[in-house]
């Protein structure tokens, strides 16, 4: 059984951070580079015209998408294994379809919880063309099954780099209490701004460091207590984390989150909501979620680890102990045993090459 994996890196994670990590972690090998930047170059050349009936199919696919596909449809036929996407609602569309499988599989990953992914994929039947898809929220498993018609959705965590992400060598200790919030993507960031304003009156002396990206600087005029970043290196955001006495990253939606598990594997509370995948990385002992737009509870919970020092202590103690368990090492293995399933099960389609 051969592990061939169709993955990509997205442009704002950092090097330690994304799903394409799992790449490093499982008996497998991305398709081969050169052939995939001449596809692209060959796909490129296409006009636009005889082009689009193949990647104007909806969502997020695109040239780039089609031609890791059309790189599929060439080996397929002449080597068997897994072919397993690693971003599913970006670059799987036409994999399913493909005909001479030869007993190949075809495994899809799929990260956006349920009610985005009906938006970004509006016509959903070719997922059901995919041998099995894997997911990285237990609120994903249901919806997709719903889909497929088959019992062939699995529930895989996300991983954490564990030796790059690690508490400080020394605890901070200091006086002043500093949060980290990172990202954008489905942050509720008017329940983050509410909780902040508030501070700036009743906790004046609490630091908000805020990674995002420029454009969304404006959103923070006017709060003092608000430091923004944007483009630091690996190094300084996990120096951001481990100065952090919190994570404040509440949430719209999710599945699972590198921030999340960053900050937790740096051994800092998770001060979220409770929505999407979340609860399946967060309990009570690592980190406290809050009702959805409920910015009262956030603040309450924010001043309850300012002042419960042994409170932030022991929760950060756990939160590295739970990271652990999503170590990428242990995802890859979990990913593995997954993979050998798939590969006793019987196709999804009919194999025409036989």
């Amino acid at each position: 059984m051969q592990i061939h994996l169709l993955h990509k890196k997205i442009p704002h994670h950092a090097a330690h951070s994304g799903y394409d990590q799992l790449a490093k972690y499982v008996p497998g090998k991305p398709l081969a580079p050169r052939v995939r930047q001449r596809l692209q170059r060959f796909v490129d050349c296409i006009p636009e015209k005889f082009l689009k009936r193949w990647t104007w199919v909806g969502g997020w696919y695109n040239r780039e998408s089609f031609a890791k596909e059309l790189q599929v449809a060439l080996q397929l036929p002449f080597c068997r294994g897994i072919y397993h996407y690693l971003y599913g609602e970006d670059d799987f569309h036409w994999g399913g379809m493909l005909p001479f499988r030869s007993g190949s599989r075809i495994v899809v990953s799929y990260h956006q919880p349920p009610a985005l992914f009906s938006e970004v994929i509006k016509d959903t039947a070719f997922i059901s063309t995919a041998d099995a898809l894997v997911v990285c929220g237990t609120n994903q498993v249901a919806p997709l099954q719903r889909i497929t018609g088959r019992d062939n959705v699995f529930f895989v965590p996300h991983g954490v780099d564990t030796d790059f992400f690690t508490p400080p060598p020394e605890p901070g200790g200091g006086s002043s209490f500093t949060t980290v919030s990172v990202g954008w993507w489905l942050r509720d960031v008017e329940m983050m701004k509410q909780v902040m304003e508030r501070a700036l009156v009743e906790a004046p002396e609490v630091v908000f460091n805020v990674v995002t990206f420029p454009e969304y600087f404006p959103f923070y005029e006017g709060l003092p207590n608000v430091h923004l970043l944007t483009g630091i290196s690996d190094d300084e955001l996990l120096a951001k984390y481990r100065e952090a006495d919190a994570l404040l990253l509440p949430m719209k939606d999710c599945t699972a989150n590198n921030a999340v598990l960053e900050a937790m594997a740096c051994g800092v509370p998770v001060l979220s909501t409770a929505v999407g995948g979340i609860g399946d990385y967060v309990d009570a002992g690592c980190g406290i979620l809050v009702p959805p737009g409920d910015s009262a509870a956030l603040f309450d919970a924010l001043m309850k680890l300012k002042r419960e020092p042994e409170t932030r202590a022991s929760m950060g103690v756990r939160a590295r102990e739970k990271a652990l368990q999503f170590d990428w090492r242990a995802v890859g293995r979990q990913m593995t045993a997954v993979y050998e399933r798939i590969w006793s099960m019987p196709p999804a389609g009919k194999d025409t090459s036989q």
